[in-house]
């Protein structure tokens, strides 16, 4: 059932005008236009936005095309209310219109029939069904009661923002179940209408027509993704979903190589990286490769495009902009919450090439767990880091949105 409260609104539009009563009432009066800071940037431009105190970290956010807000789901560090400290599981969203942040269901570990609190969780719109999927999730304390069934119910669930209603998706069987502890990265495909993710030699395909799992042999797949924190994203013109791995080159050494450098000197400046995985163990060279996953075939393919963006392995942001057709690799790390690779790439699809970019305006928030989801309304995207808490909007190129794009699918 929905809070009967008002919402919490919290940043700049919140010490403007007084809070909005009621759960329904938000969709009626939040202003219909665009945000002028955001929709007249110029090229190549980010624009500092206020995060409203956006609270939860280790968690993503994704974009309801229908409402054109970003929604999003708990999370660790999490402070959204004062009575709460830790693992989250409140229902957030942030509207890039007005710049403030909304939390729709506080957090709650009372046995309401939602998924718990915590953070690692992915979130995907399905812009057919209007509805979020949800997957997955690393709990924590607070913990949720033992009893109504939570210990089975991290699995995959359903979320109707327009009503407000949760719905857990029961298992068809053991390969119904899907995947294991898949993080903040799975994302719709509208064209097949599937969620793919990807393991080591092997895809679990999500059907969002029948929510059932099933496990697909894939040679293709190099590795899983496990404890990135990063995204896959759907490239329209492509017709599949893109993700750029990180895998070995074939190079390794028993001693430290001579050419090999620190996570400090390698970032934003080498497209390799030598790796020691166990002290005392082999080194191993590493690298980028862009795979598109294709549908048809059951598997991954390598698009092999000219350039490569520098190295990074975790927590890296990646957003597809429909209006201009390009892939934006946005920040990361080199190893766990190591040295920040401060750079923005662009991997122009109709060019089958990467490009580096130097962005103009309001520094882009690079750092830890850096999130970053398109916005087709506004023709930008939009980048969130833990790090600070900040969030900025960023411009490729002006454009226009192919025509019906909002109101029809794929």
């Amino acid at each position: 059932a929905g809070c009967d409260e008002p919402y919490i609104e919290i940043g700049r539009a919140a010490r403007e005008r007084p809070p909005i009563p009621g759960p329904q009432d938000i969709f009626r009066e939040t202003p219909p236009d665009l945000n002028p800071r955001i929709a007249g940037l110029p090229d190549n431009t980010a624009v500092s936005l206020d995060s409203g105190g956006f609270s939860g970290t280790e968690i993503p956010w994704d974009y309801d095309r229908e409402h054109g807000m970003f929604v999003k789901y708990g999370g660790c560090n999490n402070t959204v209310a004062r009575y709460w400290r830790g693992y989250g599981n409140d229902l957030s969203y942030y509207d890039p219109r007005t710049e403030t942040f909304h939390v729709r269901r506080a957090g709650d570990v009372s046995g309401a029939d939602r998924p718990g609190t915590g953070c690692t969780r992915s979130i995907v719109y399905d812009s057919h069904r209007k509805l979020f999927w949800f997957y997955g999730g690393a709990s924590g304390a607070p913990g949720t009661p033992q009893a109504a069934g939570w210990p089975a119910r991290r699995g995959t669930w359903a979320y109707s923002f327009a009503e407000d209603k949760f719905s857990f998706m029961e298992p068809d069987g053991e390969s119904g179940r899907g995947p294991g502890e898949h993080n903040c990265y799975l994302v719709y495909d509208p064209h097949h209408r599937i969620i793919v993710a990807p393991e080591e030699g092997r895809t679990w395909v999500f059907d969002t027509r029948t929510a059932v799992w099933t496990l697909r042999d894939t040679p293709g797949s190099p590795s899983a993704m496990i404890s990135n924190y990063t995204r896959l994203v759907y490239v329209r013109s492509l017709k599949g979903t893109l993700r750029v791995a990180v895998v070995p080159t074939g190079r390794t050494s028993a001693e430290r190589p001579a050419e090999a450098r620190s996570a400090s000197e390698a970032a934003g400046n080498d497209t390799v990286f030598w790796k020691q995985i166990r002290k005392g163990g082999e080194w191993s060279e590493w690298t980028h490769r862009t795979l598109l996953y294709d549908h048809a075939a059951g598997d991954w393919r390598d698009l092999k495009p000219e350039g490569q963006p520098n190295f990074r392995n975790n927590k890296y942001g990646l957003a597809y902009d429909i209006v201009n057709d390009v892939v934006l690799l946005i920040g990361g790390n080199i190893n766990w919450n190591g040295p920040v690779v401060e750079d923005i790439w662009a991997y122009v699809v109709r060019e089958n090439a990467w490009v580096k970019l130097a962005p103009e305006g309001d520094a882009v928030p690079y750092g830890e767990n850096l999130q970053a989801v398109y916005d087709p309304r506004h023709n930008a995207t939009l980048i969130r880091s833990d790090r600070g808490n900040r969030i900025a909007a960023y411009r490729y190129k002006r454009g226009e949105l192919p025509q019906g794009f909002l109101d029809t699918q794929p």
